[in-house]
């Protein structure tokens, strides 16, 4: 998901409406008139209308009484906290990056570690940082994975390679170098498929890019590979994933020597691909059974989204319409069946939790209450109550340890951390 232009969330909150867009609104109001008629979704409750919260009344308890209502559940069902990790949110990006950028982006990530618990990592390598020029392989990465696969306190190590598509924004992540050298580029919403030229390449930096990695982790702790979002088109160009393109990706890591063991991780934006993804282990297992007991559905929790319009009645209808469209509260049901089916189940997880800043509302990632929304809804609808053990990784804990390392965090920052570290604890137990 797209991380926050403006990450201190000092950004307006309103602008002001033109005449065109007046005029375009009033239009749009005429048409869709009957859409306005019920100013909220009856039952939707994961998303809402306008930015603003709709809390439940878990979220409201202060921290003590949180951590009270929830205790014997995180210890019964063993609910740990990890995340997904990325140093280019930290502004660690591109060749140019120096040792004092690389060494302040470890030291968040040693943070979640050593101070929060979290011992279940997610890494997105970019083929546009690990190998810029689209061929040769550089140690860009090479701070943070010594770190997840030598540190004692790291449990396991989700590798999203990509290629095409790696988490955080702008979600495309292809060197300009392979565009460039294309004879044609897929066009938007195109979806990806074995035989484009734009895969074909992917697929080759993916093979070198397993075997560098590999040559020097393999072995050092379990591994998860992590196919990002693909049936879901989002950032640069839109692409989405066929599943014959990701049957071809785990062809070459799994046929590489390396990580055999390996799990896979596929996550959907809410639960707007569970179905696909449950029909894609289905095809999946029935070519390779050894995959069996080793997948994982992970689901993308954004409950707290920026109105798409600031002109007040267009706001509540047009953020109708993408609640009616993103409500994920009757795909919870056949995802926990789906995950039991005894030939193709699965595990399920949170791949990313909100928890940071997203576009110009500055209460997520900063409010407490908005924290313990998303916890209380990873709890209680979407985690599978049967699993021996479950994880709930955090998206947007480098916003928040770099607020705290930086001694700008304010005291709702302060107490999401403490609630982090103390379900760690409980869940450990």
């Amino acid at each position: 998901m797209r991380p926050s232009g403006n990450l201190d969330g000092n950004g307006p909150l309103y602008r002001p409406v033109s005449r065109r867009g007046f005029l375009e609104a009033a239009t749009t109001i005429a048409v869709a008139a009957p859409l306005l008629a019920h100013p909220i979704i009856p039952g939707v409750r994961n998303l809402d209308m306008d930015g603003d919260p709709r809390l439940r009344a878990e979220a409201r308890l202060p921290l003590e009484g949180f951590l009270e209502h929830y205790a014997g559940l995180i210890r019964e069902r063993r609910i740990r906290i990890g995340c997904s990790f990325s140093p280019e949110s930290l502004g660690v990006d591109g060749p140019r990056v120096g040792e004092r950028g690389k060494a302040r982006a470890l030291r968040v990530l040693q943070a979640a570690v050593e101070d929060l618990g979290m011992a279940d990592i997610r890494l997105g390598l970019r083929w546009s940082n690990l190998a810029p020029n689209g061929a040769d392989l550089t140690t860009f990465y090479a701070p943070y994975l010594d770190y997840c696969f030598r540190n004692a306190s790291v449990r396991t190590v989700a590798l999203d390679f990509g290629p095409l598509k790696t988490f955080r924004w702008p979600e495309i992540h292809v060197p300009q170098p392979v565009l460039d050298g294309l004879d044609s580029v897929p066009g938007d919403t195109a979806e990806i498929r074995p035989q484009m030229a734009v895969a074909q390449r992917g697929l080759e930096h993916l093979g070198r890019a397993v075997a560098f990695v590999g040559q020097e982790y393999d072995g050092a702790k379990p591994v998860t590979i992590s196919l990002n979002e693909p049936f879901h088109g989002f950032g640069r160009f839109s692409w989405t994933m066929s599943e014959a393109y990701l049957l071809e990706v785990l062809d070459v890591v799994l046929g590489s020597g390396h990580f055999a063991d390996a799990g896979v991780l596929v996550n959907s934006a809410q639960g707007l691909d569970l179905h696909r993804i449950a029909a894609f282990f289905q095809q999946l297992v029935r070519q390779r059974p050894e995959l069996r007991g080793r997948l994982t559905s992970g689901f993308d929790i954004y409950p707290f989204l920026p109105p798409m319009s600031h002109f007040p009645v267009l706001k509540q209808l047009l953020g109708n319409i993408r609640a009616h469209k993103r409500d994920w509260s009757q795909q919870v049901g056949p995802n926990l069946e789906w995950a039991h089916d005894p030939e193709a189940g699965y595990r399920i997880e949170v791949t990313e939790a909100q928890a940071e800043p997203f576009g110009d509302h500055p209460l997520v990632g900063n409010s407490l209450p908005h924290f313990q929304h998303v916890l209380a809804e990873c709890f209680d609808k979407i985690l599978d109550p049967d699993q021996d053990e479950s994880l709930i990784r955090l998206f947007g804990i480098e916003y928040q340890l770099r607020l705290q390392l930086s001694g700008r965090a304010a005291p709702d920052n302060l107490a999401i951390l403490e609630l982090t570290r103390r379900i760690n604890e409980l869940g450990a137990r």
